[in-house]
């Protein structure tokens, strides 16, 4: 147990809870029970709530930089796979990663992302839609126009319109 915490870069010493060491404490123990406890409260529950409290940590982090590389290229062909690459970690972890911290998968977090920036431009500037499709990488303005009467029950130009 001791091995697998300094192994995930925890220190045994961030488990104690008094100036006494560890072991000494385990060597004062005498009966099996005493021992059983000792080491499911001094080892087991807190070094399984350190790592934990780790993995949290990571998984946000992961989620994060994710986001910032949709945030900042998002008119790109940005894939699981290359932001994957990017921040060093398979696409399938990434996957899962992703979808268990924001409760969307990638692909529609993309997507919805785009849809954003989309809405944006069209209430703010004079952009074409055919344009605006170009930019957000769709490959013909008819899926952009398909995708977003969709998702916000009118077209770009309807919506542009109402802006």
């Amino acid at each position: 147990m001791v091995r697998l915490l300094q192994d995930a870069g925890i220190s045994i010493y961030s488990l104690t809870r008094n100036e006494r060491p560890l072991f000494d404490e385990l060597l004062q123990l005498h009966t099996v029970r005493d021992i059983e406890a000792w080491f499911s409260g001094q080892l087991v529950e807190p070094g399984i709530t350190l790592l934990e409290q780790r993995r949290e940590k990571q998984f946000r982090t992961i989620s994060e930089e994710v986001k910032r590389l949709i945030a900042e290229e998002f008119d790109t062909d940005l894939t699981l796979e290359k932001c994957a690459a990017r921040i060093n970690y398979h696409p399938q972890y990434i996957s899962r990663v992703f979808r268990q911290e924001t409760g969307i998968n990638y692909v529609d977090y993309l997507a919805q992302y785009r849809l954003d920036v989309a809405k944006r431009w069209l209430r703010e500037t004079d952009m074409t839609v055919t344009d605006i499709a170009g930019k957000l990488k769709y490959n013909n303005p008819a899926n952009f126009i398909r995708y977003f009467r969709k998702m916000e029950g009118m077209t770009p130009g309807q919506f542009r319109g109402k802006a």
